[in-house]
C-alpha cells in the first residue's frame, strides 16, 4: 500500500516541469533527504527498532506482566512493528540499489503477498496503539470496571479482531495488484485510487489519531484531577500509595500513545496536503515542496514502529529494574546449569553408600535452589498494577 501511494505521488510529480523547481535562481526546498543518506537513516531506525521490540517482548513476557492486559497490546505491537521495519528496510535497500523491481516481479505471489502484509501492518499499528490507549482510559476513568474490561483474554480477542479487520481492509492488494510491464502495480481504476486514498487518510490515519488524542487528553486531565484531590484530602494507609503508584506506571503507557501520535501525524498531514492539491490541481510549488519533504517525514513516521521499548526504559525506573533483574536471573540460571553439566560424576560405591550420597545431594540441591529462588524473589519488583 505504501509503495502504491508512493507510485501515485511520483506520477503526479513527473507532470511538474523543472522550471517550477527554481525560485529566484535557488532550489526549493534547500535540502533533500534521498539516496544512500535516506537509506542510512532507515537502516539505523530499523535495526534499533527491531532490537527494542525484541526486548519489549521479553519484558512483557515476564510472569509478573504477561497476565496484564496492556502487556498483550505491547507484545502484539512488538511483533507487528518488527515485521514492518524489516520489510521497509529490505524494500528501501533494494530500491536504492535498483533491485526492488526485480524482487517484486519474481512472481505474482511475491507481488501480491509482500504488499498485502506490508499494508496490513501499516493499518494495524495505529489501531493497536488506540486499543492500548483505550485500555488505559478505562483503567483510569472507570477503575471499578477495569477488572471486567481490562483483562488478558479481552485484550487478546481485541488484538485478533483488529488484525483480521486490517487484513480485510487491505485484501484489495490481493485482488488488483499484478505484474504489468515488469512492475508490481495496481490495475488502473479510478474507484480503486479513491479507495486507497480514503483508507490511507481516514482509516489508517485521522480516525485512530483523533481518537488517540482525545482519549489521552481526557486520561491526563483525570490523572491530574485525581492527584489534586489526593493532595487536598490525604488519607492514612496504603490505598493512596497504591493509587499514586498506579499513576506512575500508567504514564509510560500514555507516553507511548502520545509519541505515536507525534511521529505519525507529520507524514499523514503531508500526504493529505498532496492529495488535496492534486485534486484541486493548483499550487504546484506547494505540491513539489510536500513531495520533497515526504522522505524526512517518513523517517519520523518509522520511528513510531521502534520506540516503545525505549520510552518504557526512559520513563520508568521500575521497568528498568524489572528488565535488569530478569536478565540477571536468566544469567544465573544459565551459569548454574553449565556448572552442573561440568560437575564430575561420583564413582559407584555400594548400594547403601550410593543411596546416602544421592539423598544428601538432593537435600543440597533443594537448599541451593530455595536460596536462589529466595534471592530472585526478594530482589524482584512487584507487578506494576493495572
Amino acid at each position: 500500500m505504501n509503495e502504491t501511494l508512493r507510485f501515485i505521488n511520483d506520477t503526479v510529480m513527473e507532470e511538474i516541469t523543472d522550471k517550477e523547481d527554481v525560485v529566484g535562481g535557488n532550489r526549493w526546498p534547500y535540502f533533500r533527504l534521498e539516496g544512500k543518506t535516506y537509506l542510512t537513516f532507515i537502516l539505523i531506525i530499523a535495526s534499533l527498532g527491531v532490537v527494542g521490540n525484541v526486548m519489549s517482548f521479553i519484558l512483557m513476557s515476564d510472569e509478573k506482566l504477561r497476565l496484564l492486559a496492556y502487556s498483550v497490546y505491547l507484545r502484539w505491537l512488538a511483533v507487528s512493528d518488527s515485521m514492518l521495519l524489516m520489510m521497509v528496510a529490505t524494500e528501501d535497500t533494494l530500491d536504492t540499489y535498483r533491485y526492488l523491481g526485480r524482487f517484486h516481479t519474481l512472481h505474482v505471489t511475491v507481488c501480491k503477498g509482500w504488499n498485502f502484509i506490508e499494508a496490513t501492518t501499516y493499518t494495524l499499528s495505529p489501531w493497536l496503539v488506540l486499543a492500548l490507549t483505550l485500555d488505559r482510559f478505562v483503567c483510569v476513568v472507570f477503575p471499578l470496571s477495569r477488572h471486567k474490561l481490562c483483562t488478558k483474554s479481552k485484550a487478546f480477542k481485541l488484538c485478533s479482531t483488529v488484525t483480521l479487520m486490517s487484513a480485510a481492509l487491505n485484501v484489495v492488494s490481493l485482488i488488483y495488484l499484478d505484474i504489468e510491464d515488469d512492475e508490481c502495480t495496481p490495475s488502473f481504476n479510478l474507484h480503486l485510487t479513491r479507495y486507497l486514498i480514503f483508507q490511507q487518510l481516514l482509516k489508517n490515519a485521522f480516525l485512530p489519531y483523533v481518537a488517540i488524542l482525545i482519549l489521552n487528553i481526557v486520561t491526563v486531565i483525570w490523572i491530574r484531577r485525581s492527584a489534586s484531590f489526593r493532595q487536598q484530602f490525604k488519607r492514612s494507609g496504603g490505598s493512596e500509595a497504591t493509587k499514586e503508584r498506579q499513576d506512575k506506571n500508567t504514564l509510560p503507557l500514555i507516553l507511548i500513545s502520545v509519541f505515536a501520535f507525534v511521529t505519525l501525524i507529520p507524514r499523514t498531514v503531508t500526504e493529505a496536503t498532496e492529495y488535496m492539491l492534486e485534486s484541486l490541481q493548483s499550487d504546484a510549488m506547494a505540491l513539489k515542496l510536500a513531495n520533497h519533504l515526504w522522505p524526512l517525514f517518513n523517517v519520523i513516521y518509522l520511528v513510531n514502529f521502534g520506540q516503545n521499548f525505549f520510552i518504557l526504559m526512559a520513563s520508568s525506573s521500575e521497568y528498568r529494574q524489572l528488565l535488569g533483574q530478569k536478565l540477571t536471573c536468566h544469567h544465573k540460571d544459565n551459569r548454574n546449569t553449565s556448572s552442573a553439566q561440568r560437575k564430575p560424576s561420583t564413582p559407584r560405591t555400594s548400594s547403601t553408600q550410593f543411596s546416602d550420597i544421592s539423598v544428601s545431594k538432593m537435600v543440597d540441591i533443594r537448599s541451593v535452589t530455595s536460596r536462589e529462588t529466595t534471592v530472585c524473589s526478594d530482589s524482584s519488583l512487584t507487578s506494576p498494577p493495572v
